[in-house]
């Protein structure tokens, strides 16, 4: 499906994406500069000249779209229909092929000086999530690296960074596991 852009010079390709490749796509285009259509937009440009291309995983793919110039997502779902690969499978192929072609420019964590920076409060509905997410986004924004640690049983933040998939998994550890000793992996992992 396209939908026109309000300013008609794009149309908007609506497929599906995992929230994994999702979540890379974001933090590698914001590490290259560039926001996630035109990321998306190179990587679909790129696909269609690509002579070998990945099989991707594409179980769990959600509902996602991307701002194209006009015209791309109909040749984008023509180069599919060539290709043999339905839409999701084309995106998610092209995406990795980019995530591949543009690795991750930051430095290494030893280089950099570690600051603890901790949001709490007993009481509830105070904003907590909302200040850790923004003082967390800021952060990122400025050129350093950033890690942050849901504490929270409802996992407001984990879900709004797109691990909401992996909260409740049987077979995934978490940082409660760590903390209580239940755990069997390391917990470097968790990173």
């Amino acid at each position: 499906m396209s939908i026109p852009s309000p300013r008609g010079e794009r149309e908007k390709l609506i497929t599906a994406l995992t929230p994994q490749l999702r979540r890379h796509l974001k933090i590698r285009a914001f590490e290259h500069g560039m926001d996630i259509q035109d990321a998306a937009e190179h990587a679909i440009k790129a696909w269609y000249t690509a002579d070998t291309v990945p099989e991707v995983d594409t179980a769990g793919a959600r509902t996602w779209g991307t701002f194209l110039p006009v015209g791309e997502p109909d040749t984008f779902k023509n180069a599919c229909t060539e290709r043999g690969v339905t839409y999701v499978q084309g995106l998610a192929q092209a995406l990795t092929l980019w995530l591949e072609a543009h690795p991750s420019p930051s430095t290494p964590l030893t280089e950099q000086p570690v600051i603890r920076v901790i949001v709490a409060n007993q009481k509830g509905g105070v904003g907590k999530t909302f200040i850790s997410s923004g003082v967390a986004q800021a952060l990122a924004e400025a050129g350093h690296r950033v890690l942050i640690v849901d504490y929270d049983p409802q996992g407001h933040l984990t879900a709004e960074l797109g691990f909401e998939d992996l909260m409740y998994e049987d077979d995934v550890e978490t940082l409660l596991m760590h903390m209580d000793g239940t755990a069997k992996g390391d917990i470097h992992d968790l990173l």
